[in-house]
């Protein structure tokens, strides 16, 4: 089996009326009436070369590596899941790395009678790649200032014929000298003509075969990867054998991982400094209140717009967090400055911090929201990438907007009540612990 590769380069995308995923759905549909060829199109990945799984795998969005012990298990389990695989609506382009149709020469070494004969495994693989590889040296040659290397092969025309690997003489039971002598190959072993692999590939000292494809346009990569993964444990591997994904599916999973631990951090970090800001453990919990709300909102924003949960979008998800919490510090940081200046009760100066603070926040909203737009909406180079971005924050921003100024008034009151009442219960339980001090302390005089 023989691969190649075409790579095309577009031209910039003001200058053409498709896109480079319509360009690509196009080139498949024109190519895949080509008879016993497989082909993969895609656009060129992060991970070098093409994304494409074409012709050995390993290169597509979805790659997984299927591991163990013998090739022929392997073989059949791989080819299982391969056609699963194919059945999935958000795959294309499946292939693997794994080609047993390469015709090959085979060398069934009879072991019994090689030991009788002093004939080593090892010396019948040295000699046959000392006879058809030409790659070992067997002596030097000295002309002059100049030394050359000496290697020995088989003539071109006996290489191509099978039946002159039957007279190649290997090394007996000492080497050729005193106590050894040189045995015929045909007389320890028997010659074949066969199919294998045209390559065995390996991962942490286990054999591995690769299965690739790329993703249907718009299709979700994890989506995608729970559906391989279950078709795996639908399959069932015996003991001995793993799996794991690699390239983008791999990138993808540490990615996810990476993320929460930033959300978590966040989280832990927004609230150490509203703390030392506010000089408060309560009122920090009532601003972060407000994040929540908005992860929900940028994915319904994310499913509006047609777009999928990606890096960007994930990064879009954090910028959204800060600029949600501005909203809610403004609300509770007048609030309480209206409560302690002005002695308002808490109703009131609830109320009338909402009131004061709608403009600003609406400002502030609407401009974030316009800046978003070009963002959203641009067909420049990138732009793809960028427009989730944009969506998340413009979108969740939005949403948030009018649940905010409803929540976290609520979230402040009923915070504020338990202060409160835990406050009263440590007063309560001061006053008594004060009384019987000084009851004991009378007592004793």
């Amino acid at each position: 089996m023989t691969n190649g590769a075409v790579y095309v380069r577009l031209t910039p995308r003001a200058e053409r009326p498709l896109s480079q995923f319509q360009l690509i759905d196009m080139a498949r549909e024109s190519l895949q009436d080509i008879p016993n060829v497989t082909l993969s199109v895609s656009n060129v990945g992060f991970f070098g070369g093409s994304a494409s799984g074409g012709g050995g795998g390993g290169g597509g969005r979805v790659n997984v590596s299927i591991r163990g012990p013998d090739l022929a298990e392997l073989s059949r389990i791989s080819g299982e899941v391969l056609e699963e695989m194919k059945q999935l609506p958000t795959l294309q382009d499946v292939d693997t790395s794994l080609n047993v149709g390469n015709p090959e020469v085979q060398i069934a070494i009879d072991r019994e009678k090689a030991a009788d004969l002093g004939v080593s495994v090892a010396d019948i693989s040295d000699s046959m790649r000392l006879f058809l590889s030409g790659t070992a040296d067997i002596t030097k040659y000295k002309e002059a200032d100049e030394l050359y290397e000496v290697r020995l092969r088989v003539r071109p025309d006996q290489r191509r014929q099978s039946e002159s690997l039957a007279g190649l003489m290997v090394p007996a039971a000492g080497g050729g000298g005193a106590g050894g002598g040189l045995v015929r190959l045909d007389n320890v072993a028997r010659i074949t003509r066969g199919s294998g692999p045209a390559q065995i590939d390996r991962y942490n000292r286990q054999r591995q075969v690769v299965l690739a494809a790329n993703l249907t346009t718009g299709a979700p990569l994890g989506e995608a990867l729970d559906q391989v993964r279950g078709i795996i444990t639908q399959t069932g591997l015996p003991p001995g054998y793993d799996y794991a994904f690699l390239g983008f599916g791999r990138f993808f999973a540490e990615a996810i991982s990476s993320f929460l631990l930033a959300f978590f951090l966040s989280f832990i970090f927004m609230y150490m400094v509203l703390a030392a800001q506010f000089e408060s453990f309560v009122h920090p919990i009532t601003i972060l209140a407000s994040l929540p709300l908005a992860i929900p909102f940028a994915l319904l924003s994310l499913f509006l717009a047609g777009k999928t949960l990606q890096m960007y979008a994930a990064i879009g998800i954090l910028l959204l967090f800060g600029i949600v919490k501005k909203n809610s510090i403004l609300q509770i940081d007048f609030t309480n400055r209206l409560r302690r200046e002005e002695g308002y009760d808490r109703e009131r100066a609830i109320l009338e911090a909402n009131r004061a603070r709608l403009r600003p926040i609406l400002m502030t909203t609407l401009s974030i929201v316009a800046a978003m737009i070009p963002t959203m909406f641009g067909t420049g180079p990138g732009s793809g990438s960028r427009a989730p971005i944009a969506v998340v924050i413009a979108g969740g921003q939005t949403l948030c907007f009018l649940l905010t100024l409803l929540a976290i008034p609520v979230v402040y009151t009923l915070l504020d009540d338990l202060a409160q009442f835990r406050f009263r219960e440590r007063a309560q339980a001061w006053r008594l612990a004060l009384a019987r001090n000084f009851s004991g302390f009378f007592g004793l005089q």
